[in-house]
C-alpha cells in the first residue's frame, strides 16, 4: 500500500521533487499586492488594506466583526483576556491541538483542563464535556465552579482539528446551558462550515489563523470573529496597545497589546482571500483522491461527514501505532512530507492539566494519525 500511496501523491505533485505538508501557493497577483503596498508607504499597523481585510473575512464568515491580528495565538490569548479569563481560572480545551491553543490560556495565568475528543471529527467531544460539567462541576449565580478545586470554569475552547468541523452546535448549547463563554479555536478551519454556519461564528468569539501552512496566508496573521459590536470595539481596542484618541499625545486607557495585524500582510491577504474559493474545490479534490485511495484498504481519515470541510490538512488513521511510524518514515524517504499529530498538551509539562481526566479517545487518535500532504499543487487544477 505505501508504494502506492506514494505514486498517488507524486501524481497529484506532479513536478515537485520533493512534497511538502502544506505549503503556501502564490502568483504574480500577490507580489504586485505586497509591492503597491510598498509603494503607499502604509505597511505597518495603520492602513486601508487591514479595513478592508477585516470587511472581507466579516463578509465572508458572516461574523458582523473581525479584527485582525498579528496571529492567531494572539487573537485567541486577546480573546480570553477581553472576556475577563484570569488567574485561578480554569479554560476547557482539548488536548490534540497545536501547543499554541494552552498557550494562550497559560498567558491569562488561568490553567487548562482537557476534555477528550470525539471520532471521527477529532475535536472535542460535547458527550464527554457534559459529562465532566454534571460529575464535577456545579451553577452558583450565573457562574460555573469546579466543586474540588473551588475555581471558576471561565471559558471553553474547543479546537476545529485539521479544519475538519466539531460537534459545535451540541458544544454551544452546553455551554449556554452552564453559563460557561465559548471561544472557538477555528484556526485551521477558514472556509469550514457546519449546519449552515462558519467555524467560529457559534460562540462570542472564534480565531482564525493565517499562518503560512493555512489554506490561504498573510505569512502571519490572525483574526477574531464576533458578533457583538461593543466587544468588537474593545478587541480592536486593546489590540492597538489600547490608545485613546488623540492628534498629539500617546495616552492609553488600561495595559493594552501590540497585537494589530501590519498593514503588509493585510494586503497578502487580500490578494489570497480571491483565491480562497479555487483553494477550497482543490483542496475538496485532493481530500477525494485520499479517501478514494484508502476505502479499498479500510483506513478512514479524520472528517465530520455532517458538516462542510476546507480540507485544509487530510489526516489518515493508521491501525496501530507502529504502522504510523512506518509510514512517516517510509514517505521520509521519498522526500515526502507528513507529520504525527500534534503531540498532546496533556503529555507536556508545561501544559499539565489542573484536573486530571482520562483521555482515551485522545491518546488512541494520537498513536495512529498521520497528516498527508494537502498543498495545493503547483499546477493546480480544479476539481470537479
Amino acid at each position: 500500500m505505501f508504494e502506492q500511496l506514494k505514486d498517488l501523491m507524486q501524481s497529484l505533485y506532479s513536478g515537485e521533487s520533493a512534497i511538502s505538508l502544506h505549503r503556501p501557493s502564490f502568483t504574480q497577483e500577490e507580489e504586485s499586492a505586497v509591492a503597491a503596498c510598498v509603494r503607499g508607504s502604509f505597511v505597518s499597523s495603520v492602513g486601508p488594506e487591514i479595513q478592508k481585510f477585516e470587511q472581507l473575512m466579516a463578509d465572508f464568515c458572516l461574523s458582523g466583526h473581525a479584527i485582525a491580528t498579528v496571529n492567531g495565538t494572539a487573537a485567541l490569548h486577546l480573546s480570553l483576556h477581553a472576556l475577563g479569563v484570569h488567574s485561578e481560572d480554569i479554560v476547557l480545551t482539548q488536548s490534540l491541538s497545536f501547543a499554541a491553543t494552552g498557550h494562550a490560556i497559560l498567558q491569562t495565568g488561568a490553567k487548562p483542563v482537557y476534555i477528550d475528543i470525539a471520532l471521527p471529527e477529532g475535536s472535542m467531544c460535547p458527550v464527554a464535556l457534559l459529562q465532566f460539567l454534571e460529575e464535577e462541576c456545579k451553577q452558583q449565580e450565573n457562574i460555573c465552579i469546579h466543586k474540588a478545586s473551588k475555581r471558576r470554569i471561565a471559558a471553553c475552547v474547543p479546537m476545529h482539528s485539521f479544519g475538519e468541523p466539531a460537534k459545535i452546535a451540541e458544544i454551544a448549547e452546553i455551554c449556554r446551558n452552564w453559563s460557561i463563554p465559548l471561544i472557538e479555536d477555528a484556526a485551521e478551519a477558514l472556509g469550514s462550515f457546519t449546519q449552515g454556519k462558519h467555524c467560529g461564528t457559534f460562540g462570542i468569539c472564534g480565531i482564525l489563523s493565517f499562518n503560512g501552512n493555512k489554506i490561504m496566508t498573510t505569512g502571519a496573521g490572525g483574526m477574531i470573529l464576533c458578533k457583538d459590536e461593543t466587544l468588537a470595539k474593545r478587541l480592536k481596542h486593546l489590540s492597538t496597545t489600547a490608545k485613546i484618541p488623540d492628534p498629539f499625545e500617546f495616552r492609553h486607557s488600561e495595559a493594552g497589546f501590540n497585537y494589530r495585524l501590519p498593514n503588509l500582510n493585510a494586503s497578502l491577504g487580500i490578494a489570497q482571500f480571491k483565491k480562497l474559493p479555487n483553494f477550497l474545490s482543490i483542496k475538496k479534490g485532493i481530500y477525494k483522491e485520499y479517501k478514494k485511495f484508502f476505502q479499498p484498504f479500510g483506513y478512514n481519515l479524520v472528517n465530520n461527514p455532517e458538516a462542510q470541510s476546507n480540507h485544509w490538512l487530510n489526516t489518515v488513521i493508521m491501525n496501530s501505532a507502529e504502522e504510523k511510524e512506518e509510514l512517516l518514515q517510509f514517505l521520509k524517504e521519498h522526500d515526502i512530507q507528513a507529520r504525527p499529530a500534534w503531540y498532546p498538551l496533556h503529555r507536556q509539562q508545561h501544559l499539565q492539566s489542573a484536573v486530571e481526566i482520562p483521555l482515551p479517545q485522545t491518546d488512541w487518535l494520537y498513536s495512529r494519525a498521520v497528516s498527508l500532504p494537502s498543498s495545493v499543487p503547483l499546477e493546480a487544477r480544479r476539481y470537479d
